[in-house]
């Protein structure tokens, strides 16, 4: 029985890392190269490239009580980070003009428009949730003002946040997808990989 476990996880083991190495950049070429229609550019599973960071910054008022009954109140800074991270996945919401708008949430849709400077013509991250965009733009998302980043926060904490000096930049991400995933698991990975940290 261990013997047929072994296997088991093997196999299990090389299909996903045979899927995970099957995502192809979208270039605009890749429509016309593949014959796509725009119905059947609805049913690709689509990936981002490169992990990105939505980051809140605000002054909260902390409040204690000290040895001697005095109220002790001072401002603190906070930070929230909302991670996307890496090969996140998303299905295509609608299209627009040159942008393909890739929902990954309930409440996030990422917008990616063809890099006109690339050769191949890379579809590259240009919105968030119908917002323009470029690493250290600000957006509005859940009522506050964000700001998104092109990378995510490095391992190293100070207290209890992320080091704002380590933080991993990467390029502006781009637009990955896979032919090879069954329409029922599309549907059902639409959900953020990222995490709120407190």
């Amino acid at each position: 029985m261990k013997t047929f476990n072994s296997i088991t996880a093997l196999i299990l083991t090389s299909f996903i890392l045979s899927n995970c190495s099957s995502l192809k950049t979208f270039t605009r070429q890749t429509q016309s190269v593949n014959s796509f229609t725009e119905e059947e550019l609805f049913g690709i599973q689509y990936f981002i490239s490169s992990p990105v960071t939505l980051q809140l910054h605000e002054k909260r008022r902390k409040s204690k009580i000290t040895d001697d009954n005095d109220v002790d109140s001072k401002k603190v800074k906070y930070r929230k980070d909302i991670i996307i991270d890496e090969e996140t996945p998303g299905i295509a919401k609608r299209m627009e003009d040159n942008r393909i708008i890739i929902k990954i949430s309930d409440d996030i849709s990422l917008g990616f428009s063809p890099d006109d400077s690339s050769s191949k013509g890379v579809y590259k991250l240009s919105s968030f949730n119908g917002q323009d965009i470029m690493n250290k733009s600000e957006v509005f998302y859940r009522d506050k003002k964000w700001v998104i980043r092109f990378g995510k926060p490095g391992s190293k904490f100070l207290g209890l946040f992320y080091d704002k000096n380590n933080f991993e930049e990467k390029g502006v991400p781009k637009l990955m997808y896979n032919l090879l995933i069954d329409d029922e698991k599309k549907y059902k990975t639409v959900v953020l990989k990222g995490k709120e940290l407190k």
